[in-house]
């Protein structure tokens, strides 16, 4: 991959940065780039004009006023785009306008998604493959080939101070994938029962319940590896995930687990990252800033909605408020990193970390 500072980039005549077979080349007056694998161009800056003779969409462009940034691609006749993430539409994502923020879905009928990337890639026109990455925790805009922009360009919109764009060149798809990776990170491999299947259900009412269901996985000989109990059996209604087990449902937890896996089965649980203003844990992390805050330096608290919170009697109640781990302060994270190892301790295989996506847009971070 290349990479270009925007900061760079005004008084460029023509530069050339090379990496390998890939070479990337800036020119000024316009501003624009053309990105290059063995000797033939694969992407190069938007190029589709209006009558007056400029590109619909700035090359790079930013607001006056700061905190968000344009970048503007040129896209071939039938190129497609594929990528972004999460996503419930047509895996060629031409002609879509794309939203790069984590939300829950509540269902597969919108564009909001739990798991959104904006890396995009393309196997081109031809010569080579392509891919961007937008570095960011900001929301991103991908507009891909979008009818209301250009139909021949994909630009991207980035809430941020700073452009950081990461640019890709390849043979083939797969060493787009595989250049994005080693850029990101790559997960370690995977015990080979978590590819088997893994038995879930909205709620048990007790421990026996589960245990129960276990046994009669084996009764029907059902290959399963994996038997997940929810927050609301294994957590109190009130401090909800906490780390510490329902003292009333789990006496012996390590007991209690023995028991599930003792029909050859992994167990997993459920755990999301806040912390419930009715837990002891609470006003521990807040006296410690491991809480994300409020303008005025208080642990900020919300409210859930209704559907978070399916209890062990299958229905819905509203969970209590909550604080939200700052993943932001290393000491935080390191702290939630260790807090799983009693949970490890008492048997627990597989952690479901679920939610994450209510942080709200006036917290304060570390």
């Amino acid at each position: 991959g290349l990479a270009a500072k925007s900061a760079d980039l005004k008084s460029v005549a023509r530069s050339r940065a090379a990496l390998g077979d890939s070479m990337l080349e800036i020119s000024g007056s316009p501003l624009r780039f053309r990105l290059m694998w063995k000797g033939a161009t694969v992407l190069t800056s938007i190029t589709d004009e209006h009558a007056h003779g400029t590109t619909r969409l700035p090359t790079f462009g930013r607001l006056r006023q700061g905190g968000l940034w344009t970048a503007a691609f040129a896209l071939g006749s039938g190129e497609p785009v594929y990528g972004l993430g999460e996503k419930f539409g047509p895996l060629d994502k031409r002609g879509q306008l794309i939203h790069s923020r984590v939300e829950d879905a509540l269902g597969v009928n919108t564009g909001l998604a739990y798991k959104n990337t904006p890396f995009a890639w393309s196997p081109g026109t031809g010569k080579g493959a392509w891919g961007t990455f937008i570095h960011t925790p900001g929301m991103v805009t991908h507009g891909v080939g979008h009818p209301d922009w250009s139909h021949r360009s994909y630009a991207v919109m980035v809430e941020e101070e700073a452009l950081d764009l990461f640019l890709f060149a390849g043979a083939t798809p797969a060493a787009i994938v595989d250049g994005y990776t080693h850029l990101t990170g790559r997960p370690a491999p995977v015990p080979r029962w978590s590819l088997g299947l893994w038995v879930s259900r909205a709620a048990y009412p007790t421990p026996d319940d589960a245990i129960a269901i276990a046994a009669k996985l084996r009764a029907r000989k059902i290959p399963a590896d994996v038997l997940s109990l929810d927050g609301g059996l294994a957590w109190d209604a009130e401090t909800r995930f906490d780390f510490s087990w329902d003292p009333q449902r789990f006496a012996d937890p390590a007991g209690t687990l023995a028991k599930i896996k003792a029909h050859d089965l992994r167990v997993c649980v459920w755990e999301y990252p806040y912390v419930s203003v009715n837990s002891p844990l609470f006003q521990e992390l807040a006296s410690q800033q491991y809480l994300l805050l409020t303008q005025d330096g208080d642990p900020y608290v919300f409210s859930w909605d209704a559907q978070a919170g399916a209890t062990s009697h299958g229905y819905a109640q509203s969970s209590p408020e909550s604080g939200i781990v700052d993943f932001t302060n290393p000491d935080a994270y390191a702290w939630w990193r260790d807090a799983h190892q009693p949970l490890f301790e008492d048997g627990v295989d597989a952690i479901n970390s679920d939610c994450g996506e209510q942080v709200p847009e006036d917290a304060v971070a570390f």
